[in-house]
């Protein structure tokens, strides 16, 4: 009541006197929706009259006329099919008219409608490129399945060869992205990483940042707007067909089906769309040898959009997006082989709600929040350091992260009633504010650059926790008015406040724009505008502080020791930060000529100071490093990296641009960019980039002085066949040449790639066939064949040194895309049934697959490594010479040496000698010098008062192939399994001791407590975990149970399935009973968890050393247990791997009595109820234990087992 109030008040004050006649309308869409900024024309049949006017942010528009009579009404919006020629009669007074503009969709030639070309708008004083969504499916860019390959073809915008978006010589994140009115940039990075279907857009729009509303993008604004259906269904399905492609033989290239539904929830009051998009990417890197060429990844998004009109002048919006990405092996390259790639894991959510409300007079009031989550998992193909030669990369990525970020945005805008005061006025206020926040857990390893004769020029080992967490909260108001003081001339007066949590500072930013059509040239716009900028604050850049920091030993020609280990750290600014600042400045010309020929010269320039960045105070000697060095313990630093305000950007830009629209439906564009952006931040330095800098001043990696693109889809010759081009070149992007130990050498960026040049050519023929509209698309990307490389071997002491690699070379694409039922009026009849049976077919045959791959299990060969190991009891694969490749532990009890088998030869060494009764071992991740900490127990007997129960620390500092020593840090009757385990998150894991039995156990019953304790590495102290359990405790197993990267304690004893959590103090909670059996004969032995798909499950060995192998599923909060293998006897080995490679656990057990044999279980479904045995070593194998690793470098996991004599590697020859 009291907005309504308001607004009436200022509506009657500011009410303007009009002459004899007055026309008011609205300009809606079919949804009643209002369409701002759409220009409505005015004429009089026999007259010259021509009047025009845009319509305002409620769809308002008004004439003011002389002359009762008869007239034509025309409305027109890029996006939209265009509204020609409606008769209107006008009588004196006030008449009103609503005119609804269809938002544009594809059509067959026989259609009487066309599409709104761009026009002038003289009521914006930026620029604005604009893509509508027909334009977006018509263009045939590279992978049309998703959106951001789209954004190329807008001139102004550049992708780099990682696929980053550059807006206007912007980073990646100095560009405002927003989806349907909310800030979609990644909370963390503020890059654009949301994924969204083409379809499912109805127009895509880059623009300047005169508007005071903008804020956060010095780049400037990148909007993304959706579909919302209407009160016909509209069906669409896309590249249901999947790609086969003949590179190195036949392979399946692609498969990116989707499928779009819009329609009515309710005719005339509420409507939705929902776009569905799979994508199956296969690709192929030609130079790399077969077998380790490949590498595939799943991508799965749906965005489903509502609009509900409570009432005519009140509506809201809603929206969910999801994301979710997987990729096995993402970074797979020339210079980058499959062991050193990710196996990367995103996901996002995205929830929008905005409630509109207009009201009379023009005003209207709009509040919304969205909320952003993002998720994503890095993991290394192995656990070692990274490589980097001359000639490449080997070994495995040394970074092991989860990030998870979140920004959740609030905001209201208020477009006040337009009023007259020496001209016409258009007041906006807003307000938004954003709480960001984002936690880390990064764990890495190190990194070697080796020289060309393999010796050693610098390692990069790291320390510290990779534990982070940080939040920001940021606000912000504005105040834009937009004046007309004649009808030539738009003056835009604005002025933004923010305010920064992190920066602690409150920023005023003065908007200023102007348009001027000169006198007699109204076909002519001239407009230009200023702006001061405050970028937004990055998350990422004030987490380094609480990251790890790096240490680097640099080595002589002849691998010694020059210096080091030397710290290089990042630390906070030890005074306040200023906001980067960025000014803002743009000139331009836009000419609509007759025939629907649009033109545009617009220069754009843009200047930052203030920027975040860090520098080394090593070299600056900006900071004293006594105060550093008595934090980290040592003098040695190599570079202690201060954040400040020192970042420094230019960019200016000249763009010519013309387009031209001609039938109504085809179009053609062309533009020309002279560009130069120029920084003295070039590489954001962090933790994790190897390189060394000494100058940070040169060109941005996406600098290109020229570039040219054009794009047309085009008439041809013959009915309904149609020519589809975008064609893209450009100078090579620049890049930095570096010496052996990944020094920059020379000026920085100083080198560029070829020039590239794409072009795409594509032909098009629409057909109906049985009832229902189709599109085929055929053509080749790439025609000219050309290689465009993006990789370059920048390593001056390599032999290859200057080589170009990657690139696309030609490629003939196909797509075909069923358009729905030519009658619209039954579309959600008719129109659906052959789509659903293709679906439907498509699903069985699916489904059919699934069963096939899921009956058919891991193949192994059987190698035998040894057959002389006495007791043989515990195998354990870890890498313990920095090569790599796990190698093998071997425990037997009746050896006094702990053995060691190295990979691929299976040498012998000596571990330890004077070893007695040893019954378990565990091996930590690499320390800083690649080599682990082994802890063992030994002097074991299942009596507690024959049994010392010695717990020791192993550790080398030398060569591993000599024995080790050991240090004795505890004495524990029965000591028995011992695992590491991360039990805080903090990144550094204790040692968990799990004794067989209580010190006043005794055959058979062991009726006692059973202690399990745990040590810190450094004081090796003696803390309790739990006394809770009574009888046998025999197997453990360390998992993260709750996702929230804190290790806990799987435990199998007479007790049954048991789960330790530490949450400021121990808590257990029992899952499952075990064998009901009467005790001893009772509980479980040995516990293990798996997943198929989403769906976890535990499996087991029960009771002790039992008959059964055992699998627990939840279902309903309890753990139902199911019995899928009764023959065994005396089991003991259990681990659960996923062997095939479908994201699906086995089960890999052994038994050691009569009969001894090793069997994998595989689930026949997706709930765990079906389990297929198959044959590991039936007969030949009486395993105690079992271990699985990658030992032959083929990306599959393989199994090494381990029985009372003999030790034995399966090798996974399971084809993929």
């Amino acid at each position: 009541m009291k907005w309504t109030l308001l607004i009436g008040l200022v509506a009657a004050w500011g009410c303007p006197v009009y002459g004899q006649v007055l026309l008011t309308g609205r300009v809606v869409d079919e949804n009643s929706a209002a369409v701002p900024g759409a220009q409505v024309t005015l004429t009089r049949p026999g007259s010259d009259l021509r009047l025009q006017a845009t319509a305002d942010p409620t769809g308002k528009f008004v004439f003011e006329l002389d002359t009762e009579g008869e007239y034509l009404l025309g409305a027109e919006r890029q996006g939209f099919f265009r509204l020609t020629n409606r008769p209107v009669t006008l009588t004196a007074g006030t008449n009103e008219v609503t005119l609804v503009l269809n938002p544009a969709r594809e059509v067959f030639e026989e259609i009487d409608v066309s599409y709104s070309p761009p026009d002038v708008d003289f009521d914006r004083t930026t620029p604005e490129q604009r893509l509508t969504g027909t334009e977006l499916v018509q263009i045939p860019y590279p992978s049309t399945n998703t959106l951001r390959n789209a954004f190329r073809a807008i001139p102004g915008i550049v992708e780099d060869s990682r696929g980053g978006v550059h807006l206007h010589g912007g980073a990646e994140e100095q560009t405002l992205y927003t989806l349907d009115g909310f800030q979609v940039n990644d909370p963390l990075t503020g890059r654009f990483e949301t994924r969204i279907t083409v379809e499912s857009v109805q127009s895509l729009a880059v623009s300047g940042v005169n508007q005071a509303e903008v804020g956060k993008g010095a780049a400037g604004v990148l909007a993304i707007k959706t579909i919302t259906g209407s009160d016909r269904f509209h069906y669409s399905g896309t590249n249901f067909i999947p790609a086969i492609e003949n590179r190195k033989g036949l392979v399946l290239a692609g498969w990116t089906p989707r499928f779009n539904v819009a329609g009515p929830l309710r005719r005339g009051r509420a409507w939705f769309s929902d776009s569905i998009d799979l994508q199956y990417d296969n690709q192929i890197v030609e130079e790399l040898p077969k077998g380790q060429d490949r590498t595939n990844s799943i991508r799965f998004s749906n965005l489903l959009r509502n609009q509900f009109n409570l009432t005519p002048s009140h509506i809201i919006y809603t929206g969910l997006l999801t994301n979710l990405w997987t990729a096995p092996r993402n970074g797979l390259g020339v210079l980058d082989p499959r062991e050193t790639t990710l196996d990367r894991r995103t996901r996002q959510w995205f929830f929008n709600i905005k409630d509109q409300m207009y009201f009379g007079g023009g005003a209207l009031i709009e509040a919304g929040y969205a909320a952003n989550r993002t998720f994503a998992r890095e993991i290394p193909q192995g656990h070692g350091v990274l490589l980097i030669t001359p000639d490449g990369r080997r070994g495995y990525s040394f970074q092991d992260a989860i990030r998870k970020a979140g920004r959740d945005q609030f905001l209201a805008n208020v477009f006040l009633p337009s009023f007259t005061a020496l001209g016409g006025h258009q007041l906006k206020v807003g307000a938004d504010v954003h709480s960001v926040n984002y936690w880390q857990d990064v764990r890495r390893t190190g990194y070697i650059y080796l020289r060309a004769d393999n010796t050693i020029s610098r390692s990069v080992s790291f320390g510290g926790s990779g534990n982070a967490c940080i939040s920001n909260t940021e606000a912000a108001w504005y105040i834009q008015d937009s004046w007309k003081p004649q009808a030539s001339l738009l003056v835009e007066l604005g002025l933004r406040q923010d305010w920064d949590r992190l920066l602690g500072n409150f920023t005023l930013s003065p908007r200023f724009g102007f348009s001027w059509a000169p006198p007699r040239l109204e076909s002519i716009k001239i407009s230009g505008g200023y702006g001061i900028i405050y970028d937004q604050t990055s998350l990422r850049v004030f987490s380094r502080p609480h990251d790890q920091y790096s240490l680097t030993t640099y080595y002589s020609a002849d691998g010694l020791p020059l210096w080091g280990p030397a710290v290089s750290v990042f630390l906070a600014a030890s005074g306040p930060l200023r906001t980067p600042r960025y000014r803002t400045w743009s000139l331009g010309a836009e000419r609509r000529f007759i025939g629907d020929l649009y033109a545009r010269l617009q220069y754009i320039g843009r200047r930052g100071r203030d920027g975040l960045m860090y520098y080394n105070t090593v070299i600056s000697g900006a900071l004293p490093l006594e105060k550093v060095a008595a934090r980290y313990g040592t003098s040695m630093f190599d570079a202690v990296y201060l954040l400040g305000n020192l970042r420094r950007d230019v960019y200016d830009a000249v763009e010519v641009t013309l387009r031209k629209s001609f039938r109504g439906q085809y179009e053609i564009l062309g533009s020309y960019t002279r560009s130069r952006a120029l920084s003295n931040g070039v590489v954001d330095i962090s933790v994790d980039e190897p390189l060394l800098i000494t100058s940070n001043i040169g060109r941005m990696p996406w600098d290109a002085p020229n570039r040219f693109v054009s794009w047309g889809y085009l008439p041809t010759l013959w009915p309904n066949w149609a020519v589809a081009y975008l064609f893209e070149a450009r100078d090579g992007f620049p890049f930095s040449v570096t010496d052996e130990a990944g020094r920059i050498q020379g000026k920085l960026n100083d080198y560029r790639f070829p020039v590239f040049a794409e072009l795409n050519l594509h032909l098009e023929r629409r057909f109906r066939f049985r009832g229902n509209r189709w599109a085929l698309r055929f053509g080749f990307n790439n025609i000219l064949n050309r290689k465009n490389p993006n990789v370059v071997n920048a390593d001056s002491s390599s032999p290859h040194f200057m080589t170009f690699y990657g690139g696309q070379s030609r490629a003939l694409n196909f797509r075909i895309r069923w358009l729905g039922k030519q009658d619209a009026s039954s579309a959600a009849g008719r129109a659906g049934a052959p789509h659903l049976c293709l679906i439907g077919s498509m699903r069985l045959l699916a489904l059919c697959t699934l069963t096939v791959c899921l009956l058919a299990a891991a193949e192994f060969r059987q190698h035998t490594i040894a057959s002389d190991l006495k007791g043989g009891y515990q195998v354990v694969a870890a890498d313990l010479n920095k090569d790599g490749r796990p190698d093998l532990i071997a425990l037997a009890s009746g050896l006094k040496e702990l053995l060691w088998f190295e990979n691929p030869g299976w040498q012998r060494h000596i571990l330890l000698a004077g070893v007695s009764r040893p019954i378990n071992l565990a091996v930590s991740d690499p320390r800083p010098d690649g080599i682990p900490i082994i802890v063992l127990a030994q002097e074991f007997s299942m009596d507690p008062q024959q049994s010392a129960g010695i717990v020791s620390v192993l550790t080398h500092t030398g060569d591993p192939r000599q024995p080790w020593t050991a240090a004795e840090i505890d004495r524990l009757p029965t000591s028995h399994r011992l695992r590491w385990a991360d039990i805080d998150g903090s990144g550094s894991k204790v040692v968990v001791n799990a004794p067989l039995a209580g010190a006043r156990a005794s055959a058979p019953d062991y009726r006692d407590r059973v202690p399990q304790v745990f040590y810190r590495p450094g004081t090796w102290k003696r803390e309790v975990i739990s006394n809770d359990l009574a009888g046998v405790l025999h197997g453990i197993s360390i998992v993260d149970w709750d996702g929230d990267r804190r290790d806990e304690i799987l435990t199998a004893s007479f007790e049954g399935i048991s789960l330790f959590q530490l949450g400021g103090k121990w808590r257990r909670t029992r899952l499952a009973q075990g064998s009901p059996d009467a005790w001893p004969k009772c509980g479980s032995s040995e516990v293990a968890v798996g997943r198929i798909g989403k769906r976890r499950f535990l499996c087991a060995i029960e009771p002790w050393h039992g008959n059964q192998v055992v699998v627990y599923v939840e279902r309903r909060g309890q753990w139902e247990r199911q019995v899928i293998d009764d023959s065994f006897v005396d089991g003991h080995a259990l681990l659960t791997a996923d062997l095939d490679g479908r994201r699906r656990d086995s089960i890999v057990a052994g038994y050691r009595g009569k009969g001894r044999s090793v069997f994998i279980y595989t689930a026949e479904d997706n709930e765990g109820k079906r389990w297929t045995r198959h044959p590991l070593d039936e007969g030949g194998m009486g395993a105690a234990s079992c271990a699985a690793a990658d030992l032959n470098g083929d990306g599959k996991l393989d199994i090494a087992c381990i029985d009372s004599s003999s030790l034995k590697w399966y090798e996974n020859i399971t084809r993929r």
